[in-house]
């Protein structure tokens, strides 16, 4: 929910990412359906490693 939400406000000047310690590999359906009320659609996303997002150096 928070990358929706990165990239609900911030748009393209923003790139997020977002990820757990121990994903099941859906979405939790209440926070579809959380996000679908605020137009925002996560059926397309899937929960991911940490291992597989970007790191960025600061």
């Amino acid at each position: 929910m928070s990358q929706a939400f990165a990239k609900m406000l911030g748009g393209d000047a923003v790139e997020a990412y977002s990820s757990g310690s121990n994903p099941s590999g859906k979405i939790n359906p209440k926070a579809i359906a959380a996000m679908k009320e605020l137009g925002y659609d996560l059926t397309t996303h899937l929960s991911k490693s940490l291992d597989e997002v970007k790191i960025c150096p600061i």
